[in-house]
């Protein structure tokens, strides 16, 4: 099922990226509300794991009724999804930055091999300078599989709103709990960077893949039930928040994200719902592994200021231009990738999953 809104929330959630890394190159002299507002694109991030869960579950549910194995036909067309595009990024990004130190880094003095092994195996969310020291962004791609291998599980436990209502509760409220404990004992050198890897790893995101089966339930489910006692539960640990503010801000716009969608599951609106969204929600996962080494480019050609920059009209006049000129390469860079790479690659796995039923089948027949 083809759902036009979905991928226009992906074209939203790449352009919020691309937003914010944008704005950290050039000379920018902005008011506090514009960079605010340039600053919080970050969170386009979170938007891609609500729609990822989203899409997941209603994919699952789908395969599940109609394929002997699900579960291992899950893992071949995630594998292949991300897999191809992103093993490119690692070599590319060890030609462009070298094996040398980085802040990412901390005080290891290269990439090491353990390093690349585990980006190669996509568990580098373990450790705080593996994190998204070799690919830029890697992190959000090791917090993806990380929610991949629970998927199967979830799917045959979360079978109604309510239940996934109590998921991300219990997540968001262990997230807490392991923010204020860690952040209170580093046990790197840089404390900054600990406290960085506490925000990325995944058990700080993982309730915003709660809200987007919720999401899931309520849309295509159309359940709508949630228990008194849940209710209660909302209730209070709102009011705690207002209170202690302790509810972490990228969960909140979680929270708008939810309702964005369930409202345009309703009624699409042509300012988000549009050819141009929808495109670049088609070439996002390319766009949002290529859009670093855009930046990159544009900046060691110092193609990142075109006026000079004098007040806040000439700097936002520098950044609209070299937002526009990152979004046309990375676009154009993303759109040859998704059809060369991307595409073929998901269809060698359609391929092999064809195969492997047909196997299955004939398997089935014999034992009959």
């Amino acid at each position: 099922m083809k759902l036009r809104y979905i991928d226009a929330l992906r074209g939203i959630a790449i352009l919020a990226v691309i937003i914010v890394h944008t704005g950290q190159y050039g000379t920018n002299v902005y008011p506090d509300v514009i960079q605010s507002f340039i600053g919080h694109g970050a969170r386009g991030v979170q938007l891609f794991y609500l729609a990822s869960a989203f899409t997941l579950f209603l994919s699952f549910d789908y395969r599940s009724k109609i394929e002997h194995r699900p579960n291992r036909n899950f893992f071949i067309r995630r594998f292949f999804r991300i897999a191809p595009i992103y093993y490119l990024g690692i070599v590319y990004y060890l030609f462009q930055n070298g094996f040398g130190p980085r802040y990412w880094l901390g005080d290891a003095e290269s990439i090491t091999i353990g390093n690349i092994l585990s980006n190669i195996t996509f568990v580098h969310g373990i450790n705080p300078y593996w994190i998204t020291s070799l690919v830029p962004g890697g992190w959000s791609i090791t917090v993806e599989m990380t929610f991949y291998a629970m998927v199967p599980f979830l799917f045959r436990r979360i079978r109604k709103t309510n239940q996934a209502v109590i998921f991300t509760i219990v997540c968001l409220l262990i997230s807490v709990i392991l923010q204020f404990t860690l952040s209170r004992i580093s046990p790197i050198t840089s404390e900054r960077l600990w406290n960085q890897y506490l925000f990325l790893w995944f058990p700080n995101q993982i309730a915003l893949f709660g809200l987007g089966i919720i999401a899931y339930f309520t849309i295509i489910k159309k359940d709508l039930f949630v228990s008194w006692a849940n209710y209660f539960i909302i209730s209070v640990l709102l009011i705690v928040h207002f209170a202690w503010n302790y509810m972490p801000i990228h969960f909140l716009f979680g929270l708008s994200f939810l309702v964005l969608m369930i409202a345009l599951s309703k009624k699409e609106s042509v300012l988000i719902v549009n050819k141009l969204s929808i495109f670049l929600g088609k070439i996002s996962y390319s766009a949002y592994l290529t859009h670093f080494a855009v930046l990159y480019w544009l900046s060691r050609f110092e193609l990142v200021d075109f006026v000079e920059t004098t007040n806040t009209i000439s700097s936002l006049l520098n950044y609209a231009i070299r937002l526009l000129l990152t979004l046309a390469i990375t676009s154009i860079l993303s759109w040859i990738l998704l059809k060369v790479i991307e595409l073929p690659f998901q269809k060698i796995g359609k391929n092999l999953i064809a195969k492997l039923e047909k196997r299955n089948e004939k398997s089935g027949a014999n034992g009959r």
